[in-house]
């Protein structure tokens, strides 16, 4: 793991369940709006939650808060699960936040909300049943 990213850090139990906790509600949140940008938003900060608890229980390791921290917090989600959807999904749930953020030019369609919300909550599922 790249220790440019990453450095060691010792988490309690619960740490890593408000972690979990902070996904749910923001999932909650996202299934509570009707505005597909709403949706996405908080699907995007869910997973990224989602990500900082698998890593910080399977591995000890904390991002640091570097340009890119996004991509490899992303792409080590994935390794961890084993599923390449996560680093596709993942990151282009990462480019469109990235457009809408910097740029203002995202558009999410309701279409992309609702299959980006499901993405995350299964996510999040399965983080679960792995952590519990």
């Amino acid at each position: 793991m790249n220790q440019k990213f990453f450095k060691g850090f010792d988490f309690s139990d619960e740490q890593i369940k408000k972690y979990l906790e902070g996904a749910s509600k923001d999932i909650a949140i996202a299934r509570g709006s009707r505005k597909p940008e709403v949706r996405f938003h908080f699907s995007y900060n869910a997973l990224i939650k989602c990500a900082y608890a698998l890593i910080g229980f399977e591995e000890n390791k904390r991002i640091r808060s570097t340009p890119g921290h996004h991509v490899k917090l992303i792409e080590r989600m994935s390794e961890l699960l084993n599923d390449k959807n996560v680093l596709i999904c993942g990151n282009a749930m990462r480019s469109k936040r990235n457009k809408d953020l910097y740029f203002a030019e995202a558009i999410v369609t309701e279409k992309e909300a609702s299959e980006y919300l499901e993405f995350v909550t299964d996510i999040l599922m399965r983080i679960k049943e792995k952590i519990s």
